[in-house]
This record gives structure tokens, C-alpha cells and sequence, in this order.
């Protein structure tokens, strides 16, 4: 039994014996042999949920006539609270779980085991955490290269919407023209002085120049005019929200029907580092 330390990650897990009739197949020379496999969560962002499977099926001749012992683990180092509320279980510590199953599982049957993870809202990502388990335990003699699987579970990060959202899209405006929009900071959690003494860098293609960045008070803009840096961003406690305003001059040789694209990046470095989210407001030119 595999049970890794766990860490940062929150995972809900509801499970369900479903019990299934498999395609017969050629099997190995085993009376006794229960096989494991995992459907690994998909991508998910950080705080949404994502279901996935854990497939135990009878690939020997023999069905059990007492329950086996399945352990399924999160992936240690970045691992996964998994709980349940369904029967079937019966231990668990903060990133594995515990089930019996098995009993009168005939050959060619599977039983499935359903969980959802959740992932901690505020984590940073991409990331791809590997090193998941599920290890099914019936009898010394049962086939031991069939009953370990591993998985690994995908958090992407937000991109739009979750920390930095366009509160004001930009109007269409003439080459050469100005045009004004706002974006939107917010900490979402998991704590107080996040984002503190992070910052925004808004980044245009060289030709078109920021004019100005709200007040001024807070935000640089480079000689050329293609670059505004924000430090010391104010959204410290968690769930507050702050608004930005940039004008932009876009460049008199932009063509009509094309756009300009002000990349704007949310760097929060403060806790836990680090946290960088990037946002594409695209300016129409007419």
C-alpha cells in the first residue's frame, strides 16, 4: 500500500461500485487476477472539478469469494485530499482512500470506482502532477504486473476571467486614434496579502504607445511608450478587486480591419509564487 504525503491540492471524491460486463478477452494464464486501471482526470483550472475513474476488472478464471482491498493515492508532493460519502469505503488519510471490492466479480467483469478532484482554487499552473496510484490487493498468487496504475492530474491556469478579466473592451478607433479600456485585478484566494507587491506589465507592438495608465500614480510607461509596468499592485486581502484604466494611441500605420493587441500580465509573486496570469485585449482599427 502506497500512502504519499500530501500537500497542496483539495480533491471531493464521491464513489460508486458499478459492476459491468467486459468483452472477453485472452487473458494471462492466472486464476486469480484482478486488474487496475485509471481514465485520469482531464486539464481543469484551479478550483474547478473534474471527474475520473478507477477500473478494476477480473482477468483471471477464478471470482473472488472475499472483497480485495483497493487503494488509490493522489500524486504525492502536489497531492489530493480524497474523501467520500458512498460506501465502499472504509480508510483513507489526507491524499488516499481505501475501498473493498471485488467479492463475486465474475471473469471479464469490471467494477468501476467514480471520483471527482478538485483542485485548489488560487494554484498556479500548468502543471502536470505525476506519480498517482491505484493498487488493488487480492492473493499472493494473482498476476502482480496488472494491479498498479499510475496517473497524473493537469491544472492549466486561468487565462481570462479568473484573476484578470477585461471589465472595459476598447472601441474601434482610426490609425492613429486613441482608444481606452479596462481590466479588472482580483484575489481570489486562498489568503490575505496575495497578490501583495505583485504587479501588471501591459505590453504593445512597437508603433502604437500607451498615453496614459488611470491616474498615473502607479504605473510607468517606457520611452517608446510600448510598455507599462504597475508595481506594487493594491488587491492585498482575499476577494478584493481593483480596476485599471489604459489609453492607448494606436500607430498611424496600422491598416483598417486589423487590430492591435495590448498583452497585459498579472504578476503576483507574493504568496504562494508563483502566480502569473496573462490577458489579450484586442484593440479593432477602422
Amino acid at each position: 500500500m502506497r500512502v504519499p504525503v500530501v500537500v497542496a491540492a483539495a480533491v471531493v471524491v464521491a464513489a460508486a461500485l458499478v459492476p459491468v460486463r467486459a468483452a472477453a478477452a485472452e487473458g494471462p494464464p492466472f486464476v486469480r487476477d484482478l486488474a487496475v486501471s485509471v481514465q485520469a482526470p482531464e486539464p481543469s483550472a484551479p478550483g474547478e472539478v473534474a471527474p475520473f475513474t478507477v477500473v478494476v476488472c477480473n482477468q483471471g478464471s477464478e471470482a473472488p469469494q472475499e472483497d480485495a482491498v483497493l487503494v488509490v493515492n493522489g500524486p504525492p508532493g502536489e497531492g489530493m485530499e480524497l474523501t467520500s460519502e458512498s460506501f465502499g469505503v472504509v480508510d483513507g488519510g489526507w491524499n488516499w482512500i481505501k475501498f473493498e471490492l471485488g467479492k463475486g466479480l465474475y471473469p471479464h467483469d469490471c467494477a468501476h470506482v467514480k471520483l471527482r478532484a478538485r483542485t485548489l482554487a488560487g494554484m498556479d499552473g500548468s502543471r502536470t502532477f505525476d506519480g498517482g496510484t491505484a493498487e488493488v490487493g487480492w492473493a499472493a498468487d494473482q498476476d502482480q504486473a496488472d494491479n498498479l496504475a499510475t496517473w497524473s492530474s493537469v491544472i492549466t491556469a486561468p487565462v481570462t476571467g479568473a484573476f484578470l478579466a477585461l471589465s472595459k473592451q476598447p472601441l474601434p478607433t482610426v490609425p492613429g486614434g486613441t482608444a481606452e479600456f479596462q481590466v479588472e485585478e482580483s484575489n481570489l484566494g486562498p489568503s490575505v496579502d496575495y497578490p501583495w507587491r505583485g504587479r501588471v506589465v501591459a505590453q504593445l507592438p512597437p508603433g502604437s504607445a500607451f498615453v496614459s495608465t488611470g491616474d498615473g500614480s502607479q504605473c510607468g510607461i517606457s520611452v517608446d511608450g510600448t510598455t507599462a509596468v504597475c508595481p506594487n499592485d493594491v488587491v492585498g486581502n482575499t476577494w478584493r478587486s481593483a480596476k485599471r484604466d489604459f489609453t492607448v494611441k494606436v500607430g498611424e500605420g496600422c491598416e483598417p480591419g486589423s487590430t492591435v493587441r495590448a498583452v497585459v500580465t498579472y504578476e503576483a509573486p507574493a504568496n504562494p509564487p508563483p502566480h502569473r496570469f496573462v490577458l489579450n485585449v484586442d484593440i479593432p482599427v477602422k
